[in-house]
């Protein structure tokens, strides 16, 4: 519950964003990203193409990327089927 929390208060104020655009796709509540598509049917995903390229032009930048490198883990522990993909795993980034 923790990253409910600490989410909450962009929540509440994106509500009437939230709303209109809910508004504008009525398709919205059904659609998924299509690296969620990957992970719910076990596909390989582009974590790498895009997360990874930052978290490697980030180390040529000698900039820290700490939330890429922990999503690109999270991922790929996803694909090699150590966890099953789910929300909280997002939780604490």
């Amino acid at each position: 519950m923790r990253g409910y929390r600490r989410i909450t208060p962009w929540v509440l104020a994106s509500a009437p964003i939230a709303s209109t655009l809910a508004a504008s796709n009525p398709r919205a509540g059904i659609q998924r990203p299509s690296m969620a598509q990957d992970m719910q049917k076990g596909r390989k995903t582009e974590i790498g193409e895009l997360n990874g390229f930052i978290v490697q032009k980030a180390k040529e930048a000698g900039c820290p990327a700490p939330t890429h490198e922990r999503l690109v883990e999270i991922v790929r522990r996803v694909e090699r089927g150590e966890v099953a993909p789910r929300p909280e795993l997002l939780f604490d980034l």
